[in-house]
C-alpha cells in the first residue's frame, strides 16, 4: 500500500507525530470496529474490510515513520520501532482473544 493512500486512511499528514497517528487510528477503528455492527451481516462484512485496511495504513505508516523522520532522514533511535512492535503485538493478542472468545460462544 502506498504511504499517500495510507495517510488518507488514517486522515493524517504526513509530518504528523506519533500521537497524532495513534489518536488517527484510535478514531478510525472507533468507527469501522465490526462489534458496532453486529445487527447488520452487510455491514459489518464492510466493517471488516475496512478495519483490514485501516490497520495495513497504520502499520505502514509506523514502518515507514520508524525509518525516516517527517524530513526524510533516516531516524537513529529505536524507541519507536519498539512500541510499534509493542502495538502490533498488544494488537495481535487482542484479535486472537476476540476470535477465542467468537469461538467458543459458537458465533
Amino acid at each position: 500500500m502506498q504511504i499517500e493512500k495510507c495517510f488518507e486512511i488514517l486522515e493524517i499528514q504526513p509530518g504528523a507525530t506519533l500521537e497524532e497517528i495513534k489518536a488517527a487510528y484510535r478514531d478510525a477503528v472507533a468507527v469501522w470496529h465490526p462489534d458496532r455492527f453486529a445487527g447488520n451481516a452487510r455491514l459489518k462484512k464492510k466493517a471488516e474490510r475496512k478495519l483490514k485496511e485501516i490497520n495495513l495504513a497504520y502499520e505502514t505508516v509506523l514502518s515507514w515513520r520508524g525509518e525516516f523522520t517527517s524530513e526524510g532522514e533516516k531516524k537513529q533511535g529505536a524507541e519507536s520501532n519498539v512500541e510499534a512492535v509493542a502495538e502490533l503485538s498488544t494488537r495481535l493478542i487482542l484479535h486472537a482473544c476476540n476470535f477465542i472468545v467468537k469461538k467458543l460462544k459458537g458465533s
